[in-house]
């Protein structure tokens, strides 16, 4: 299974616009949190995206590039990074795995 990180830039665009972005892409299985090995969820920054499946960083790129011009009138900037590992501090914590 690939994972990739997503960046996506509207340029112009309200709040609202990426918060439309943020739903569309989740019912993409495109989301703005990653999870550590332990199972604690993190929020990712505006504008980053997490996708893990079995989808190319082309598809990837084509779905999240379709997806953003349909929610803004400007040609969006969609950059699509393939990671084998990816390390971060700082994010906002948002689930914790029960543990049982």
């Amino acid at each position: 299974m690939a994972q990739f990180t997503i960046r996506v830039t509207l340029h112009g665009a309200s709040w609202q616009e990426y918060v439309d972005l943020a739903a569309k892409l989740r019912a993409q299985e495109i989301v703005d949190v990653i999870r550590s090995d332990p199972g604690v969820w993190y929020r990712l920054p505006d504008g980053e995206y997490n996708y893990e499946g079995n989808a190319s960083a082309g598809q990837i790129h084509n779905t999240v590039a379709t997806i953003a011009s349909s929610v803004v009138a400007t040609l969006p900037a969609v950059l699509v990074t393939e990671s084998v590992r990816r390390i971060w501090s700082g994010l906002e914590i948002v689930k914790v795995a029960n543990s049982a």
